[in-house]
């Protein structure tokens, strides 16, 4: 159709989900893909796809999902899209399926009416892969790898696209290959959220910039991983401070010999976490606009 119609899309998955079984019982059928799904009119669009029974048709559902500054936005819309997709299909797995973030703004591209550079970008695309580990989305994309010399959309069109970890001209890493790298360390194997651990910043309030200071816990097989960062405006120039870092932790998920990692620059520091009452332990930490860590040291291949 000239412009995207639910029901025509769901007939679509359901012609398609069919030919895929009876060429393999086996596969696994993936629908949504919806690059607009969390705003009110793409959970609009979603519900009808579902309507018209997509969700008797797909063993997954995708969304994509781009914003410049995630915090307040995609947290906060991502548990109604749940709720919409569990309410027709109880259960089924939802995957963020495309995001990511320029390190140049290129007209007529996603996010491109926003001033980017390598350093933004690796910020962003780390503070918006924290989102998802925060939502325990079961797969997390990262659209994509290296810079793209041309594109496709109905033809071809003759422009780099810079969405990737690797520069296009020299093949070189930029920063957020480093930080993409980093959390793939960090978060390698069987990793949850960790509700169990509080963490509160203090001062939790940054000037010029409404939402307080973020602490998130998670539990990799090598010990407790805390994770925070300012979610300040990523088109403003953020001024660096420190903050008290409150963490209550069980015994038993004691942190031993902590460290605090910078997942872009890789650089990693002794931490001098003490407990101060049974269980809360504090700490004076850099505070960053993007995601710093305390983990156990044992979770770095340090060699």
């Amino acid at each position: 159709p000239s412009q995207p119609d639910p029901e025509s899309y769901a007939d679509l998955v359901r012609g398609s989900a069919r030919a895929i079984r009876a060429a393999n019982p086996e596969a696994l059928v993936i629908g949504g893909a919806t690059a607009d799904a969390l705003s009110h009119n793409g959970l609009a669009w979603v519900e009808r796809t579902f309507e018209r029974g997509m969700g008797e048709d797909i063993d997954i559902y995708s969304f994509h999902v781009y914003a410049a500054t995630p915090e307040g936005w995609y947290d906060r819309q991502f548990p109604a899209l749940k709720a919409l997709v569990h309410r027709y299909r109880p259960g089924i797995p939802i995957w963020q399926g495309e995001a990511g973030v320029p390190s140049i703004g290129e007209k007529g591209q996603a996010l491109s009416n926003y001033e980017w550079d390598e350093t933004k970008q690796a910020k962003c695309a780390l503070r918006r892969m924290l989102l998802d580990l925060v939502l325990d989305m079961p797969f997390i994309a990262y659209f994509h790898a290296a810079d793209f010399d041309f594109y496709i959309m109905n033809e071809l069109v003759q422009k780099p696209y810079f969405f990737g970890l690797i520069r296009r001209e020299t093949y070189q890493p930029k920063p957020a290959y480093f930080g993409v790298q980093s959390l793939c360390t960090l978060f390698a194997g069987d990793v949850r959220p960790a509700p169990e651990i509080d963490i509160h910043l203090a001062p939790e309030n940054i000037p010029d910039n409404p939402a307080p200071a973020l602490g998130h816990a998670f539990l990799p097989g090598t010990g407790p991983l805390l994770a925070y960062w300012a979610p300040y405006d990523m088109m403003k120039r953020y001024a660096p401070r420190s903050a008290l870092l409150k963490a209550w932790i069980p015994k038993a998920l004691a942190i031993d010999d902590p460290v605090l990692i910078d997942p872009i620059s890789q650089q990693v520091y002794a931490v001098p976490v003490k407990e101060v009452k049974k269980g809360e332990h504090r700490v004076e930490v850099p505070l960053a606009d993007w995601p710093l860590f305390i983990a156990p040291r044992k979770a770095l291949p340090l060699g």
